[in-house]
């Protein structure tokens, strides 16, 4: 996150190294309007996946936020006849990501435009846990991929498991033997929850 701030063509102030000398010790205090339509920019281009969301939409990521701060992680596939898709995951990507602090729990690859947030129980498959974010891994794009396809999962501990049944794709099964057996990063208060990796297991992986 801090590199992508580093390269980011400043306009009101040069950038020399140092974040505590490119602002004002209390925070920011100023900011060009070029900057700061720079800034949402870079953020668009991070997640060029991500599509934009409707002032409907918005109002419902929101909520999803008030709605996990009392841990109540349901919600149906529309609300007031808005689709609920995109604005959850544009919701549950944002903070599965800072729980994950913007690198890939398994190769701690820094790299953001590389960096998806998959879901260890799928999202058609139970409502009830659509909002929790410990039904969410960050991962890089290649391995995101393998881990909904199913070409690998994870046991409780959080190793990870391959599956015999290898993918169509040749750069897959490379990573997917170079990572063999490796733990996630998992933390007490953000690590998946094990009956979602149970049920990934049970349900999604190919045996």
């Amino acid at each position: 996150m801090k590199q992508n701030l580093r390269t980011f063509d400043w306009k009101f102030r040069t950038f020399k190294g140092k974040w505590s000398n490119f602002f004002n010790m209390n925070g920011i205090t100023q900011i060009s309007k070029e900057d700061f339509v720079g800034l949402l920019q870079r953020q668009k281009d991070l997640v060029p996946d991500e599509p934009a969301l409707s002032p409907e939409e918005e109002s419902i990521a929101v909520k999803c936020y008030q709605a996990e701060k009392m841990e109540s992680y349901f919600i149906n596939d529309e609300a007031k006849g808005v689709r609920t898709y995109d604005a959850v995951n544009k919701f549950f990507s944002d903070k599965v990501k800072f729980n994950y602090h913007y690198k890939s729990a398994l190769v701690a690859d820094k790299n953001e435009a590389d960096l998806r947030v998959v879901r260890i129980v799928p999202w058609d498959d139970n409502k009830d846990i659509r909002l929790d974010s410990r039904n969410g891994i960050c991962l890089t794009k290649i391995l995101a991929n393998a881990f909904t396809q199913g070409y690998f999962t994870l046991s409780d501990s959080g190793h990870m498991i391959v599956s015999v049944i290898p993918s169509d794709d040749s750069e897959t099964n490379l990573i997917l033997n170079k990572y063999k057996n490796r733990k996630i990063h998992m933390n007490r208060e953000y690590s998946p929850n094990k009956k979602y990796l149970q049920y990934h297991r049970e349900h999604v992986f190919k045996q």
